[in-house]
């Protein structure tokens, strides 16, 4: 699976020859082709899915922030009979799961490029790599759904 934008569709390798004259002759040594053969001259890789690019400041700008209410959030709400058992738990993993995504990126936003690891400044300055790494941790999960 490749992810992210069609590639600029150089494929060929030139060399510049020195001519004794002082001129230059430049040939083509070698062309790039798919493992199926197709050449990729002028026409660039596809990828599988597309990811356009965008600016991270904006991409960080339009995480929302406020959730949602739920009937439990209403003072007084009917309760169901495992709720008062599960509330904690739940509560807790619910927590967890919804921060940690938005969370995450607050704090790798918000963190100087010197203090991050080369790792997190890609995540940090490529969306592209981002959302290819996004996908790539679900893909597992994606492979599933879909049989």
């Amino acid at each position: 699976m490749i992810a992210g934008e069609r590639t600029f569709g150089k494929g060929s390798v030139q060399s510049i020859v020195k001519l004794p004259d002082g001129s230059g002759l430049k040939l083509t040594v070698a062309r790039y082709y798919t493992p199926k053969g197709v050449s990729i001259q002028a026409e660039g890789i596809k990828p599988d899915i597309e990811i356009e690019d965008i600016e991270a400041e904006a991409f960080a700008k339009a995480i929302i922030k406020q959730k949602g209410s739920r009937e439990k959030d209403i003072q007084g709400h009917l309760k169901g009979d495992r709720e008062d058992q599960e509330d904690a738990a739940e509560g807790d993993k619910k927590q967890n799961i919804s921060s940690n995504a938005t969370s995450w990126w607050n704090d790798v936003t918000a963190s100087k490029d010197e203090n991050l690891s080369p790792k997190m400044k890609m995540l940090k300055n490529d969306f592209q790599v981002y959302q290819t790494f996004n996908y790539l941790k679900t893909w597992k999960s994606l492979k599933g759904i879909t049989r």
